[in-house]
């Protein structure tokens, strides 16, 4: 490991990113001008297949194995990929549908704003059919796809590289905001940052990757179900069309149903959130402090009945003795609790690192590639060119 590790993380996360943003940006103008009308839709949805996997997921991990010269193992075990109990899973997808209706209703808000400034909504094609399997189509693509990737790149890969030069709270801040830019979409922006915010708040204090990939899925495949019960009249959607006439109907009543809703949601998402810390990081370091002092303690009541054996009194190691071996078993019980990275470690033993005028010059220019985009989206949108 270089002595500057955390410099490097940063650096690559950068660079890394920014490659993304310049590949995921040709592709979305190229569809956008009808480039690629060509390849139909069979392709088009193999192409968002490939960004996701290939640019999203792949590229996040191999540069940074390659740039680490680690095993990708030891790099997703840093970006969080760690054990989860099932409480953990049922609780992450009970937030999961928290954050889905709190989006509905943030978004019909927010939505009714950009409708005052000119902005026009496309309308989805009508569909003759919508079968099971093309249900399961939508949720692999629309659902597991996105929580997986997206996620790995930005919960994984670009938060902890923005946290190894930058505060914890302007990672996740930077990460979310990029999270929600990258969608190039006016729309999607302003609840994709929002939930960033939260599933970047939620990694960050958890140190675990799976609860927001649960949650960032469970928002989606919740929204592709509603568009499949719209189309059967299965009813799932009733409520949130009848509030969303509402809000529409009765501007104050409805802008007091939401902020009332809102708060009693995020009320909700709080005690989701702190029986989940509970029951995830709490729990795992508990267990894992206990074993290790379980070891400590065994290590020294050998090593006293070994000592007065041969020189009738016992011997206590130094302090700096006791600690490298509290550190190694830290580090080996925790690799068995799916809790340490390797990684992890050696950056926080680091002294807070200089700078990287490189790295911050590769992720502005990404900030501003993506606003661009955005930007351009919107006022497209609202001229009706």
């Amino acid at each position: 490991m270089q002595k500057n590790l955390s410099m490097k993380i940063n650096r690559t996360s950068a660079i890394t990113y920014f490659v993304m943003v310049v590949l995921f940006a040709s592709i979305k103008v190229l569809l956008g001008f009808g480039v690629l009308d060509g390849i139909g839709e069979i392709g088009k949805e193999l192409l968002g297949a490939f960004i996701q996997i290939g640019i999203m997921l792949l590229l996040s991990i191999g540069v940074m194995c390659i740039t680490l010269k680690q095993k990708p193992l030891e790099v997703l075990r840093y970006y969080g990929f760690k054990k989860i109990s099932w409480k953990g899973v049922v609780l992450s997808v009970l937030i999961g549908i928290v954050i889905y209706i709190l989006n509905v209703f943030l978004s019909s808000f927010f939505n009714m704003f950009l409708g005052m400034l000119g902005y026009t909504f496309p309308e989805g094609e009508g569909m003759s059919a919508y079968p099971v399997w093309l249900l399961i189509v939508n949720l692999i693509f629309t659902a597991v796809l996105p929580a997986i990737c997206e996620e790995t790149a930005h919960r994984g890969m670009l938060l902890n590289g923005l946290s190894s030069a930058r505060s914890r709270s302007k990672a996740i801040i930077l990460s979310s905001l990029m999270f929600g830019l990258l969608h190039c979409n006016i729309t999607q922006f302003f609840y994709a940052t929002l939930i960033g915010l939260f599933l970047g708040y939620i990694t960050s204090v958890i140190d675990n990757i799976y609860p927001a990939m649960i949650m960032h899925f469970m928002n989606n495949a919740l929204s592709v179900f509603m568009g499949y019960s719209r189309f059967h009249g299965l009813g799932a959607e009733y409520l949130f069309t009848y509030a969303e006439t509402f809000v529409a109907n009765n501007a104050i009543l409805g802008f007091m149903f939401i902020i009332i809703l809102c708060v009693l949601l995020a009320f909700l998402l709080k005690l989701l959130t702190k029986i989940l810390f509970k029951t995830t990081i709490l729990k795992q370091l508990n267990g894992l402090n206990n074993k290790v002092l379980v070891s400590m303690e065994k290590f020294d009541y050998m090593q006293d009945l070994e000592s007065i054996k041969n020189y009738g009194e016992t011997f206590r190691p130094n302090q700096m003795q006791d600690f490298a071996r509290f550190k190694s078993l830290y580090y080996s019980y925790g690799k068995e609790f799916g809790f340490t990275s390797k990684i992890k470690m050696v950056v926080g033993e680091e002294q807070t690192p200089v700078k990287d005028k490189v790295a911050t010059a590769f992720y502005v220019t990404s900030l501003i590639i993506l606003s661009a985009l955005t930007i351009f989206s919107f006022v497209w949108n609202v001229l009706g060119v």
